[in-house]
């Protein structure tokens, strides 16, 4: 790839950043504020989160510099554990997660773009705008990785002026002698069990954080990103963490933990009560931007993840062919396109086919969110990856993590805690986790890779298949 086709340091702590910040942040706030009823804890969540994310950046920063190949995540999974622990991420993260988040954020983008136009959104419409705007992204990533990085990179910038104009309008609500008042506490139940308390108040808190390590998938595509991936994966979950807690203390100031966990809407609200309704559809209109760039993140990255599957003799190999000019891997994003629209099409089924039955057997984003706790399970092996590459030797270190080991044990002793969490929530409390889900995909691909090693028995299985040249 020539050097003006490949993604600079700023180009790829914003793809970091626009990975993290979607729209949970104008959201979550409020559902962890219902499960964490006082500041002290609310904000120690969203502390924790930074720290842990810090954590996780830390040990992506040592093994994308280490080994910076295309896939990243899979990659180190496939040199440290080998091809059935690589198969099961690929199998979770390309055919559910990645897919259904894609046609998750894309519809909430077309309901909230439609919602300023009209306070009556037809459903059908809705599907319509949300389908048009998957295709309009992947095509988007048929034109090569740095020319959808540049619009990312707008996205990201819009997401932080509307949080700057949010945060500096809350302030001046809360101020003394403002219209603005912080809502008097009142009692609401705690968790059942601390374990209980971390699946419903930190999942959340971690599932915003989430988006650290998307920039290894394309890590060939990174200028020098021997020393460019860790800069960006640091600077941007550093960024995020601040512009988080600056958020959260700023919201608590404003509107008090009461008032963020009884009003799901609180973002616009607030912009509404602090700079009038023009603001508050200025707002509106950065959300859908938002999502739009949280969805091309997704969609510019991982692709690049079905090259080294295929790569590894994991997939059909025509999905490792790129277009000779713009470096896409087209057949690739072809698929994602294909699986992010047959998401969409489930959601919207009962509109369009005119089923009968529970909505809730019909909603993607409940499987995306049930699949969250199965993704922890690939973060705790990513912490391990590390672990043994480095005790294996021979693990080239470009980039050594201050502390080692610690912030590799913080993060996988939180990764396993998040999974026990959500199995004893599910089993025990009154969480709304779905763990026999996440089970049930991983259960699946197990079938899958015993059927695929039958058919091809001699693909390969060392680290040259998987290079990048």
């Amino acid at each position: 790839m020539s050097e003006e086709r490949r993604l600079g340091t700023f180009d790829a702590t914003m793809l970091v950043m626009g990975g993290m910040i979607g729209v949970g942040i104008f959201f979550t706030p409020s559902d962890v504020a219902r499960a964490l009823p006082t500041p002290e804890l609310f904000l120690g969540a969203w502390t924790i989160g930074a720290v842990v994310a810090l954590c996780g950046a830390f040990t992506f920063a040592e093994l994308g510099a280490s080994i910076p190949k295309s896939g990243g995540w899979f990659v180190f999974l496939h040199q440290a554990f080998g091809r059935f622990a690589a198969f099961l991420f690929a199998w979770t993260i390309l055919g559910v997660t990645t897919t259904a988040a894609v046609a998750v954020i894309c519809d909430f983008a077309a309901s909230f773009g439609l919602g300023l136009v009209s306070e009556s959104v037809d459903p059908m419409t809705r599907f319509g705008v949300a389908a048009v705007l998957i295709v309009v992204l992947n095509g988007l990533a048929l034109s090569g990785l740095v020319v959808g990085a540049r619009f990312q990179n707008f996205c990201m910038l819009t997401k932080l002026t509307a949080i700057a104009a949010l945060l500096a309008g809350a302030l001046a609500f809360a101020l003394p002698g403002s219209t603005g008042q912080t809502l008097q506490a009142t009692s609401r139940a705690m968790p059942n069990s601390t374990l209980e308390m971390i699946a419903a108040g930190l999942l959340p808190v971690f599932f915003s954080y989430g988006g650290w390590q998307n920039v290894c998938y394309v890590a060939p595509a990174v200028r020098d990103p021997v020393r460019s991936l860790p800069k960006a994966i640091l600077i941007g979950t550093v960024a995020v963490g601040l512009v988080y807690i600056a958020c959260n203390v700023t919201f608590v100031l404003a509107i008090g933990v009461d008032g963020l966990a009884s009003n799901k809407g609180f973002s616009t609200d607030l912009a509404q009560a602090a700079l009038g309704s023009g603001f508050e559809r200025a707002l509106r209109a950065a959300m859908t931007v938002s999502a739009v760039g949280v969805a091309l993140v997704t969609i510019l990255v991982c692709p690049d993840l079905y090259v080294a599957t295929a790569r590894a003799g994991l997939f059909f190999r025509r999905f490792e062919r790129r277009h000779p000019r713009t470096g896409a891997p087209v057949i690739a994003i072809v698929l994602q396109t294909i699986l992010a629209l047959a998401y969409l099409t489930w959601a919207h089924a009962q509109t369009l086919f005119a089923l009968e039955g529970d909505p809730e057997r019909m909603d993607p984003d409940k499987l995306l969110r049930a699949l969250v706790f199965a993704e922890w399970i690939f973060h705790a092996g990513a912490a391990l990856a590390l672990l043994q590459l480095r005790r294996r030797g021979g693990l080239p270190r470009p980039f050594r993590m201050p502390l080692w080991p610690l912030p590799t044990l913080v993060y996988l002793g939180v990764a396993i805690l998040i999974v026990v969490a959500n199995v004893w929530s599910s089993l025990f409390g009154t969480g709304s986790a779905r763990p026999e889900l996440g089970l049930g995909v991983l259960a699946a691909g197990a079938v899958t890779y015993f059927f695929w090693q039958r058919r091809s028995p001699s693909a390969p299985d060392d680290e040259d298949s998987l290079s990048d040249s």
